[in-house]
């Protein structure tokens, strides 16, 4: 579950890109310091007939630099670039910690309003079959009609408990697909009609419950290899 949410969740993704964008402004910041340079080039036409040639070209480079904005920004820049690449790495992290957190959580509430529908569930079981013999009682006018209608209202209560703990277990379950990021809806939905698309997320639903969810694996990586280490491939 812990590695399909890492994969899956949007928030990841988007402190990856923060993560990138940090990087290639500190690039674009250290680019700015690099000295001007500008080619100039132009045709050039006099009309005066004492001269030997009326047309002419121009054409030159120029660099400009400021050799004291340089000495002054550069270690500033430097630091500053590397203050906000450790404070995008800490934001990526911690979202990763809160995201592996929902995901244990979830699991956690999971299996305790499924506990708590099991025994809710038992005990509506028991108190219909006791408001039943209660009826049976009255009919045979071995218990009075006080007593069958007291069981009945406990009957018709806990069965109400029962249907809030079903939602809760909905819920829950709910929460466990929204910590690892599935989308119920195919990402091929889009032109189909509305029994097609009810079909598919119900298909996929019943397949989740099944516990048949597709763990998603990273292309490898090949690291490069340090002095006297061999490559190793990494993925997730």
């Amino acid at each position: 579950m812990e590695r399909v949410a890492l994969v899956n969740r949007s928030e990841l993704r988007e402190e990856g890109y923060n993560a990138r964008i940090v990087r290639n402004e500190g690039h674009r910041a250290l680019l700015r310091l690099v000295p001007g340079v500008t080619l100039l080039g132009s045709l050039n036409y006099d009309s005066n007939s004492y001269l030997l040639f009326n047309n002419w070209q121009e054409g030159g480079v120029r660099v400009a630099a400021n050799l004291l904005r340089i000495v002054t920004n550069y270690p500033k820049i430097s630091q500053l670039n590397e203050v906000q690449s450790e404070i995008s790495e800490t934001r990526r992290l911690a979202t990763t910690m809160a995201v592996l957190a929902q995901v244990q959580v979830s699991a956690q509430q999971y299996q305790i309003a499924r506990k708590s529908y099991e025994r809710l569930n038992s005990i509506s079981t028991i108190n219909r079959r006791i408001a039943q013999l209660s009826r049976d009682g009255q009919e045979a006018q071995t218990t009075s009609e006080l007593d069958a209608i007291r069981e009945k209202a406990a009957s018709a209560l806990t069965e109400l408990r029962r249907h809030r703990a079903y939602a809760d277990l909905q819920n829950a379950h709910a929460a466990i697909n929204v910590s690892l990021g599935l989308d119920p809806v195919p990402a091929e939905a889009f032109g189909r009609d509305l029994g097609e698309l009810t079909a598919q997320i119900n298909r996929r639903n019943e397949e989740w419950r099944a516990g048949r969810i597709a763990v998603p694996r990273l292309d490898e990586v090949e690291q490069p290899a340090k002095p006297g280490t061999t490559t190793v491939a990494n993925a997730l």
